[in-house]
């Protein structure tokens, strides 16, 4: 099975465009979307999401000129007739109960369940895993710092560039943290 990207080549190529990176940007932008489906599904789920595309889409051009004959796919009644906006999906072993982009970098943080994580915003990658244990209430980022508060009434703040812990207020109030700036 050929994964998104090689699709978008091959219809880009085949219309005669030569920037590689506007033949693949609509199946990438499709891969980020559906992550969580591709990781939990396997790459062979990349054709029933491109069927599901809307028919003007180049997604849905390059699968249909590249259905097997005989193939079985699911048709949806009520096909989207736009590209959708989402750029990406948000997948964390918890609920996400707050984000935050961080100005500089290409990076944002999650608060989801027990952890603070830093992720690629072109991605959702995860870089980095800034604490873990106590559930997180809340993150914020701004003028060069990330704070997230806690369950627990603890505060911590890290520096964003270098992603060190600066500061742990433990007991910072007698119930939970509700928001930090």
């Amino acid at each position: 099975a050929k994964s998104g990207a090689t699709l978008g080549l091959d219809l880009g190529l085949a219309h005669g465009q030569t920037d590689r990176s506007v033949a693949i940007e609509p199946f990438e932008r499709l891969v980020l979307k559906e992550m969580p489906v591709l990781l939990r599904e396997g790459a062979g789920a990349i054709f029933q999401l491109a069927c599901q595309q809307p028919n003007a889409s180049p997604v849905y051009r390059s699968w249909e000129s590249q259905m097997p004959a005989g193939r079985r796919h699911l048709v949806w009644k009520n096909k989207p007739e736009k590209v959708d906006a989402c750029l990406l999906t948000i997948s964390c072993h918890e609920a996400v109960k707050d984000f935050a982009q961080l100005a500089e970098g290409g990076r944002y943080v999650v608060a989801a369940g027990t952890a603070v994580e830093v992720r690629d915003a072109r991605n959702g990658e995860l870089l980095e895993t800034l604490s873990e244990g106590d559930h997180v209430s809340c993150v914020a980022a701004c003028a060069g710092w990330i704070c997230a508060g806690f369950y627990s009434g603890t505060i911590k703040v890290w520096d964003a560039g270098t992603l060190e812990l600066k500061s742990e207020k433990t007991n910072a109030h007698s119930r939970f943290i509700s928001s930090v700036a």
